[in-house]
């Protein structure tokens, strides 16, 4: 014996024939669901109208805005764009001479052990040889002594080595923190090399 489905709210279903919806048409009536994909649709392209037009992602960008900040071209030194030569550095140390309740605060401190130079900073990141595989390059991360190196090997190009000049963060942070490298490059100028150590 076959089960009556239940009709869930649903009016019977209207049984209609070619001759009488000539005679009598069809209600004009629009389903409710329907109605709210339309509604939806309409707001949805408005919303995009209004964006388009007016271009938030701009705002700020064009002139009388506010100061526009002109930087250097890549081509050139530190020392053309500031003034300032990587050896008119004279060290966090110098300022202990003046200021040695300070100096020593902040030596001691998270920040004062921030950074610095491989021998002088730890170093927590493994430099033992190990490659790392990408999808188009494979790095060795090496090391000899209180020398630090990045050797980068691609398909169809020369084999890179960039030096670790100065390692920035000690993994201070709660949960661990991070240790990125920067290395000096031709122009005199130091970059942070893409690896970091998490």
């Amino acid at each position: 014996m076959a089960r009556k489905k239940k009709d869930r709210g649903r009016p019977p279903a209207r049984i209609v024939s070619a001759k009488d919806t000539a005679a009598n048409p069809l209600p004009d009536t629009f389903p409710p669901r329907r109605l709210w994909l339309l509604l939806g649709v309409v707001v949805a392209l408005a919303i995009a109208a209004i964006l388009t037009l007016s271009r938030p992602w701009n705002w700020g960008a064009g002139e009388g805005k506010g100061p526009r900040v002109e930087l250097p071209p890549p081509g050139r030194t530190s020392q053309e764009s500031n003034g300032a030569a990587p050896g008119d550095f004279v060290g966090s140390e110098s300022c202990a001479t003046c200021h040695q309740p300070q100096f020593a605060l902040w030596k001691n401190s998270t920040h004062g052990r921030a950074g610095g130079t491989p021998g002088q900073v730890a170093v927590l990141a493994r430099f033992d040889g190990t490659p790392i595989r990408f999808k188009d390059a494979v790095v060795i991360p090496a090391a000899r002594g209180n020398r630090y190196t990045f050797s980068v090997r691609q398909v169809g190009r020369e084999e890179r080595v960039f030096n670790v000049d100065g390692i920035v963060g000690g993994g201070h942070m709660v949960g661990g923190g991070t240790q990125g490298f920067v290395s000096r490059v031709p122009d005199g100028t130091y970059r942070f090399l893409p690896f970091d150590f998490i």
